[in-house]
C-alpha cells in the first residue's frame, strides 16, 4: 500500500489539480491516503474535507499537537483535537504514528495516549502486569479486578519534605477504604509508564506540584491478600508550583506533618518501617511487606526478616 500524504506550505488537497491527481491514484487499490494532522493545521485544516470524503481508504495518519507554526510538539503541547483524530483512526482502523523531533516528545506523547485509552475505559485504570522477577509480562490488567497468582502490578510513593522537615501527609477520604488513614503521595503506574514517569504524574495530579529533586530510596514488594504490588519509594524535597488546598485532591485532605508526629498517625504498620529508615537516610534498600487484613505478618529487608 502507498500512501498519498497531505503537506504543508499550500492548500493541497484544497488545490483542485493536487485533488485530482490524488483521485487518479486512489482509482487503483494499491493508493490510500495518509492524514499529517500537523499539516492540515498549517494549511488551515483545508485538507480534512477532501480527506474525510473519502475516509475509507485512510491508512495511516501522523500524530502530533502543534501551536501556531510550532508542529511536530509532544501530544497536549499545542491546541490540535488529538480526540478527534484518534477516534477517526479507530473508526477506519488507520495506523497512528506519533511524529515527533525528540525522544522527550516522543515519551510525553506516549503517556498522553495512554491516558486517553484510560479515560476510555469508563475512568478504569489500565497496567501492565510484571511477574516476580519485575519483568513485563505483556499483559494488561484493568483496576479493581483480581490479579493472577505470581502477578504484580507497579506503584510509586514520594515522601516530600519541606524545609522545616515536615512530610507532605494524605489523610484519605471517609468514603474511601481505610478513609481518615494518613499516607504519602504515590499510586499506580498507568500502561505504558515507567517509575519515573508515574511518580512526576502521580505527584502533579494530586498535590499540583512539580517535583524538581527527588530520589530513589528503594523498592517494596507488597503483598495484601490477592493485592500483590511493586512499590517504588522516593523522596523529594524541592517542587515548583502551587499546593491544592481543601478537598481539591482527589484523595483526601493534605497537610504538613512535623517528622516527630507523622509515625504516631494512624498509617499502615509497614509505612512506619520505611519511614524509619529514610528518617536514617539508609541507602538504597529492599524491603518485603506481607499482610493479613491489618496485621503486618511478615517484614524482609535486604533479605533479613525483621517482623
Amino acid at each position: 500500500m502507498v500512501c498519498v500524504e497531505n503537506t504543508d506550505g499550500g492548500d493541497c488537497f484544497a488545490l483542485p489539480f493536487l485533488a485530482a491527481a490524488a483521485d487518479t491514484l486512489l482509482e487503483s487499490p494499491a493508493f490510500g491516503l495518509t492524514l499529517d494532522v500537523g499539516h492540515d493545521y498549517l494549511n488551515r485544516n483545508a485538507d480534512q474535507a477532501f480527506i474525510l470524503a473519502r475516509r475509507e481508504r485512510l491508512h495511516h495518519m501522523h500524530l502530533h499537537d502543534a501551536l501556531g507554526k510550532n508542529v511536530h510538539l509532544a501530544l497536549g503541547d499545542g491546541e490540535i483535537d488529538k480526540e478527534r483524530f484518534l477516534k477517526l483512526a479507530g473508526e477506519q482502523g488507520c495506523r497512528v504514528l506519533l511524529e515527533t523531533k525528540t525522544v522527550e516528545a516522543l515519551q510525553k506523547s506516549t503517556v498522553w495516549v495512554n491516558h486517553w485509552l484510560n479515560r476510555g475505559c469508563n475512568s478504569d485504570e489500565i497496567w501492565d502486569v510484571y511477574d516476580a522477577q519485575r519483568q513485563k509480562t505483556g499483559k494488561r490488567h484493568r483496576r479493581g479486578e483480581q490479579l493472577g497468582e505470581g502477578e504484580f502490578h507497579l506503584v510509586m510513593h514520594c515522601w516530600m519534605r519541606n524545609s522545616r522537615g515536615e512530610y507532605l501527609l494524605t489523610r484519605r477520604c471517609p468514603e474511601k477504604s481505610y478513609g481518615g488513614r494518613w499516607e504519602s503521595t504515590g499510586g499506580s503506574a498507568l500502561a505504558g509508564e515507567d517509575s519515573l514517569t508515574a511518580v512526576l504524574r502521580e505527584v502533579k495530579e494530586e498535590t499540583g506540584l512539580t517535583l524538581k529533586r527527588f530520589r530513589a530510596r528503594g523498592l517494596l514488594t507488597f503483598i495484601w491478600g490477592n493485592m500483590t504490588e511493586f512499590i517504588h519509594l522516593y523522596t523529594a524535597d524541592e517542587w515548583t508550583g502551587e499546593m491544592v488546598q481543601g478537598d481539591a485532591c482527589r484523595e483526601g485532605v493534605l497537610e504538613w506533618v512535623p517528622k516527630d508526629k507523622a509515625a504516631e498517625l494512624p498509617i499502615w504498620e509497614g509505612d512506619k518501617i520505611f519511614f524509619r529508615l529514610l528518617n536514617e537516610e539508609r541507602p538504597y534498600f529492599s524491603l518485603k511487606l506481607v499482610y493479613e487484613g491489618d496485621t503486618l505478618t511478615q517484614a524482609v529487608l535486604d533479605g533479613k526478616r525483621i517482623v
